[in-house]
């Protein structure tokens, strides 16, 4: 079992990333990642991402879905640190094709030792101000703390709360 969670939306999301051309598709990943660790900050502009939709053939809520399961891919891969094997298994058993699944890996090679450091550290900060001030985090801080490193997107968020609910 991996790491990540196939979902509906994963899956819908997996499908239009195979259906986006190998040329263009390492750019995307590695904007992405560039940006991953700014908190309220896009990928792409407005403008950029009119352009994308353009370009890659899809409609404004493909191209949303799109980025927002790629950035919570590397955020997953970034929160639990896999060996590269493990996360080639990962995106290939989500179901992403052989030259996504590279341009993936390649993007994470460049880029995701930096990406994780800034997420850590984004994630960390208001962990370390309340150790200063002596009172150790409670377990609902600690649990906000550690899954509040990235910015999921409330759709794939909700269903990652229902998958990792107690059944009552």
């Amino acid at each position: 079992m991996g790491f990540i969670t196939e979902t509906p939306r994963i899956k819908e999301a997996v499908g239009i990333a195979n259906g986006v051309d190998e040329g263009k598709f390492p750019r995307i990943l590695s904007r992405i990642l560039q940006k991953l660790h700014l908190k309220n900050e896009r990928a792409f502009s407005v403008e950029e991402e009119q352009k994308l939709q353009i370009a890659l053939d899809l409609s404004p809520s493909h191209l949303g879905l799109l980025l927002e399961t790629l950035a919570f891919l590397f955020e997953q891969a970034a929160f639990h640190g896999p060996k590269m094997p493990a996360l080639e298994q990962q995106l290939l058993d989500l179901g992403l094709a052989a030259p996504q699944i590279a341009a993936f890996v390649q993007a994470w090679v460049g880029g995701g030792r930096i990406a994780t450091e800034a997420l850590r550290r984004r994630a960390l900060a208001p962990h370390s101000v309340q150790c200063r001030r002596g009172s150790p985090p409670n377990d609902r801080t600690h649990y906000l703390l550690v899954h509040s490193h990235g910015r999921i997107g409330p759709r794939i968020e909700e269903e990652v709360l229902q998958i990792h609910q107690p059944a009552h």
